[in-house]
């Protein structure tokens, strides 16, 4: 009897190509919040459509990057990010879109 190998070379390649990504993801790299708060991810985990709408409906005067930076470690942010979320505050809610984004650029999703 012998051992049937049809689809693990295709799978083996999949997991070389995730490697491959997963390198080039490797340090610091920059993503913009339309990007880790896409549409997707704020309607799954949110009661918004829009990451704009998350921020709009804040109460937080947030016209910049730097108006936005100023707020993540406030605790008026975490209270607004844990009522409004499934999340309990704003680094669990950075967290999950993270992994959810490298998870994606990986092609996790597509095993």
């Amino acid at each position: 009897m012998g051992f049937d190998t049809f689809g693990f070379e295709d799978l083996l390649n999949k997991f070389e190509n995730m490697v491959e990504k997963a390198k080039e993801l490797e340090g610091e790299h920059f993503v913009s919040h339309d990007i880790l708060f896409n549409s997707h991810f704020i309607k799954k985990y949110t009661d918004f459509i829009s990451w704009d709408e998350m921020l709009d409906k804040s109460g937080f005067q947030i016209k910049s990057q730097e108006d936005f930076e100023k707020i993540q470690g406030d605790e008026e942010w975490n209270i607004y990010v844990g009522n409004n979320t499934q999340f309990n505050d704003w680094e669990e809610m950075m967290n999950t879109a993270s992994g959810e984004y490298f998870s994606k650029e990986i092609g996790l999703n597509q095993i």
